[in-house]
């Protein structure tokens, strides 16, 4: 996925950006990205909320896991209206394949999937002026129900819909305002005081000469104070209502942000959801734009409203490192994955490691435990491998390529490295030595995105090495960077994660950060571990539990969405 932005969408879109995405040579199977939240940690509620008239509406909602008050997001469905309870469930676990419902919730966020009543839609999208009840009285009633929910910030509540969804959004933002409010493919007709007349052409073209009513857009628009994300593609026949929307929210001097996909379909932004259609010529390919759309609006509820282009989604990651990363390749230092392997698992890439039956199609943690950022054979301890350097392990990699054993797509492969801890009788220039040597070998090899990861200097066995080599390793970036053309080499801040956690181990639900739960059994120290192997910072000497590596892990990714 190439991006690209052009300073003009359209001759009436003067104030647009058109991201071009024209999607990956490899199609995204929207399966890993669905099902990603258990329902036993958050399972659906099932409500009915009652509208100005009596008449209730359907709603499901999914909570984040514990205690406490959550921001919100309301997100309205497109055309028709009435839907029912058994859709909006299924669309609240993602069962219908799309990532957005469950990528919210992921983020912390009640996630409510709201219905309205159907009918004509000329008389239920817009305000009635004869006292009718339309669908706006029941997103208004959703509104008011949700923010009276215990467990929610009602200070922090946002909306998001598409198609017919995105016109009620936007007659709901013009009369109560909240957090942000996104917009997917607005079918903004009724908003816009656009006629609807029987009669008028079909197909792609349908909207290209109509005009918005000046009167009805100013009414609607002007009392208007929350922040707007629009999302359309170029496939789209709303593309032209879209950009009036945008352009009359420019011209009435409110906050919107408009993101325009090549080759978008109508409702691309909730994903193909599996669906085999004739305007989806790309197929499941297209889930890149829908993955880069969701991300920068999982920014944009943030208030993260000054967006970089965002970065193409990373289907594969290959890992190289020592007893910090290593999953299992020489020895889990540990009592389970480590922070490489819950990033992974946030990716929704099944992280493998080198010897695996699968390895070659997989992401690969190619770290042992040990390892310097040198060349090392490794020894074996038992049933482990030790010290298998990481120069050696990038040789891995490279004859795996070149054997074409492996195949990659370059905009889509993360490149981890977190090594140095292990140098301490190595001079810095060596380290540094190292690691550019590897990251070049990588480029050769095709790698473009590269994460180098700054080292913890909190952790007395560490620090010492921590302090010395950080400060050449922030100097790696640009000097490569300036070196090999393409490449984006991005620092990680993996080592200070650490450092945050045993600094507040309250915030974490770390109660012990002295002592060891258990000792090593390849070392034949006692390997009975503590009664509460989640309250320790480390699980053996000098090394953190798998608790703490789960909090650098979602630290990790976090970073990785966030500087997109």
């Amino acid at each position: 996925m190439k991006a690209a932005f052009i300073s003009v969408l359209l001759a009436a879109a003067a104030f647009a950006e058109i991201h071009q995405n024209p999607g990956s040579a490899t199609p995204l199977p929207h399966q890993k990205y669905i099902h990603v939240v258990s329902e036993a940690d958050s399972p659906v509620q099932q409500v009915y909320i009652k509208s100005k008239d009596g008449l209730y509406v359907a709603a499901a909602i999914r909570k984040p896991k514990g205690e406490g008050r959550y921001p919100a997001i309301i997100i309205f469905h497109g055309a028709p209206g009435g839907r029912g309870i058994e859709q909006l469930v299924g669309w609240s676990r993602g069962d219908h394949g799309g990532p957005v419902w469950e990528r919210f919730l992921q983020e912390g966020y009640v996630v409510v999937v709201a219905d309205y009543r159907g009918g004509n839609m000329n008389l239920t999208s817009s305000p009635s002026s004869v006292g009718m009840i339309t669908s706006i009285d029941d997103g208004l009633a959703v509104i008011d129900y949700v923010k009276a929910l215990p467990y929610v910030d009602s200070n922090r509540l946002n909306l998001y819909g598409v198609s017919l969804g995105g016109n009620l959004v936007m007659n709901l933002v013009s009369r109560v305002p909240v957090n942000s409010a996104i917009v997917g493919a607005p079918a903004a007709m009724w908003f816009l005081g656009i006629p609807m007349t029987s009669g008028a052409p079909a197909g792609p073209d349908r909207f290209k000469n109509v005009k918005p009513d000046p009167e009805i857009s100013r009414k609607n628009i002007g009392p208007i104070r929350t922040p707007i994300l629009i999302l359309v593609g170029t496939a789209d026949s709303l593309l032209p209502v879209t950009t009036m929307l945008h352009d009359a929210l420019v011209a009435g001097g409110k906050s919107v942000r408009m993101e325009v996909y090549a080759h978008g379909y109508h409702d691309f932004c909730l994903g193909p959801q599996g669906q085999k259609r004739a305007d989806m010529p790309q197929g499941e390919a297209l889930l890149d734009s829908t993955l880069d759309a969701l991300e920068r609006s999982v920014l944009f509820v943030k208030g993260k409203t000054d967006l970089k282009p965002a970065a193409q989604p990373i289907a594969r990651m290959y890992v190289f490192g020592d007893s910090y990363s290593d999953t299992g390749a020489g020895y889990l230092d540990g009592d389970g994955p480590t922070a490489v392997g819950y990033l992974a698992s946030r990716l929704g890439l099944p992280l493998m490691l080198p010897n695996d039956s699968n390895a070659n199609t997989n992401s690969l943690n190619f770290a042992v435990s040990g390892a310097q950022t040198g060349r090392g054979a490794g020894r074996k301890v038992k049933d482990a491998l030790l010290g298998r350097g990481m120069v050696d392990q990038v040789e891995d990699f490279a004859s795996r390529v070149q054997s074409k054993a492996i195949v990659f797509d370059a905009g889509h492969t993360l490149f981890f490295l977190a090594g140095g801890l292990n140098d301490r009788r190595l001079p810095s220039a060596e380290t540094v030595a190292n690691l550019k040597g590897q990251i070049r070998k990588l480029y050769d090899l095709g790698a473009r995105r590269f994460r180098l990861a700054l080292l913890p200097i909190a952790i007395p066995a560490f620090g010492e090495v921590g302090r010395r080599l950080n400060p050449e390793l922030r100097r790696i970036p640009s000097e490569v960077e300036a070196e090999l053309p393409g490449a984006q080499v991005s620092l990680s801040h993996w080592g200070p994660f650490f450092d945050e956690v045993l600094r507040n181990p309250s915030e974490y639900g770390i109660e012990n950060t002295k002592d060891a739960c258990a000792g090593r059994a390849i070392f034949d120290e006692d390997a009975t571990p503590c009664a509460k192997p989640s309250a320790y910072y480390y699980y053996h000497a000098g090394h953190p539990s798998t608790a703490v590596h789960k909090v650098v892990g979602e630290k990790v990714y976090t970073e990785i969405i966030e500087s997109r």
